[in-house]
């Protein structure tokens, strides 16, 4: 049987997987710099947690979720998004209850629909995302969006973020009789998707893609004329604090979000001239989930960015190049001496041990050529050669693999100036900020070779 992996799965495999590695950590770091911890739940959960939260109506319980009877014949779906099993875990833990609100997390992690395949989206995805529960102004659903920015800003990836405001429960009750009463005249010349829709969701009829729909639509009544005062006033807080950072966004009013639970803002973040990959980044402010999964009554806001897609969009634009990188290093040992391999386990325990310094080790090369063969392909930074001559002599010899130049070093000497030789790093006693009268008598050989 040929084994491949299922449609809309994939390996990741490489520099791709380092790709992974890189976007995900950026991701991390900001998060926890706007205060947010790490949290992770389950890939399993009971269906009726998606049911609830999502919306019956939505296309991801009607279409897309995988749903299975586990052997105790309970309903259990993978998770097709983890803002429902995070809001779970808040409550089941009662962190309302012990913790500072509002409580602010990021996770990473796949997550599952059944979708047809296409660019940027598979079966089986990974998201990063936020969740700050328990927020109460204007103030802290912009700080969030601040977040969502703060990515594409400090790696300056052009993007185009989009808003819009779906208003209090009030508000878009009104809203959705008066347009309900503007399509009900067109349904039946409507797809089959938004003919159920207009009676379970009808909000989701504004985000249909048929082009004859959406000509429907475009006169229909627009949710802001909707809006009560204190809809106006909490939207036109977030837009002046974006507009006052100098943050431009369009104000899009059939932005609605595939999730049953959003209300108030609602946003997207687009790659710029790049639309057609879709929402690289998506979230909102959500009034009542908290509640409904059995917590206290919490407003909360959160986003979500497709880091698969994402990824899509780095390889196509050729910014994730064929060969790896790496700032690895590679110890072979060379002689017939056992003792030799010995000493090469104990440079490397230290190196990548007490120093932390990235360090591979070839135990199975009898050669030098076939052990700089192997170092090349695999792309490392340095080549630390063991033989017995360095074994009898207390010496190692570094050999650069970016210029082929090779030095002979006395083990003292390399262990003292160990970064400084495999990575050009200077001493660090020549930073001294703070002792502007400091005299660094250290002795750089770039600076030698420059003089």
């Amino acid at each position: 049987m040929d084994y491949r992996c299922l449609k809309g799965t994939h390996d990741i495999i490489g520099i791709d997987a380092m790709a992974y590695d890189d976007v995900e950590l950026a991701w991390k770091d900001i998060a926890v710099r706007y205060g947010f911890k790490p949290t992770r739940t389950p890939t399993m959960e009971m269906s009726e947690l998606f049911t609830r939260s999502v919306g019956s109506g939505s296309d991801i319980v009607r279409k897309e979720m995988y749903t299975f009877l586990d052997k105790g014949g309970r309903s259990v779906s993978l998770r097709p998004e983890h803002t429902a099993s995070i809001v779970r875990s808040f409550v089941n833990n009662k962190l309302y209850a012990t913790e500072h609100l509002p409580y602010k997390v990021f996770y990473c992690g796949p997550a599952f629909r059944y979708e047809r395949p296409q660019k940027g989206r598979l079966r089986e995805f990974i998201q990063f995302g936020v969740e700050s529960l328990g927020v109460k102004t204007a103030e802290e659903d912009a700080d969030v969006i601040l977040m969502a920015v703060r990515f594409f800003e400090e790696y300056d990836f052009p993007y185009v973020l989009k808003i819009n405001y779906l208003g209090s429960d009030a508000s878009r009750a009104n809203y959705v009789d008066a347009l309900k009463r503007y399509i009900l005249p067109h349904l039946d010349t409507m797809c089959a998707d938004c003919k159920e829709r207009y009676t379970k969701n009808p909000l989701r009829m504004l985000d249909c893609k048929v082009e004859e729909d959406k000509e429907i639509l475009k006169d229909a009544p627009k949710i802001k004329d909707f809006l009560s005062k204190d809809d106006i006033l909490n939207y036109d807080t977030i837009k002046a604090i974006l507009d006052n950072l100098d943050i431009s966004y369009v104000e899009d009013d059939n932005l609605v979000r595939g999730l049953d639970y959003y209300s108030g803002i609602v946003f997207e973040i687009y790659l710029k001239d790049h639309e057609d990959f879709g929402a690289i980044l998506a979230g909102g402010h959500y009034d009542h989930l908290v509640n409904e999964i059995g917590g206290p009554s919490l407003s909360s806001i959160g986003f979500s960015f497709g880091v698969d897609r994402f990824i899509s969009f780095l390889k196509e634009e050729g910014r994730i190049g064929n060969e790896v990188e790496t700032n690895i290093n590679l110890i072979i040992p060379l002689g017939e001496d056992e003792k030799v391999k010995i000493a090469a386990l104990i440079y490397r325990n230290f190196i990548s041990g007490e120093k932390g310094i990235p360090c591979d080790i070839s135990l199975q090369h009898s050669s030098i050529s076939s052990a700089m063969k192997y170092a090349s392909k695999a792309h490392y930074k340095n080549v630390i050669i063991i033989g017995d001559d360095e074994f009898k002599n207390d010496t190692v010899t570094i050999k650069k693999m970016d210029d082929g130049i090779q030095v002979n070093y006395s083990k003292d000497e390399f262990i003292n100036r160990l970064e400084e030789i495999l990575f050009g790093k200077r001493h660090h006693c020549c930073h001294h900020e703070e002792d502007g009268e400091h005299e660094c008598h250290c002795h750089h050989e770039e600076e030698e070779k420059k003089n």
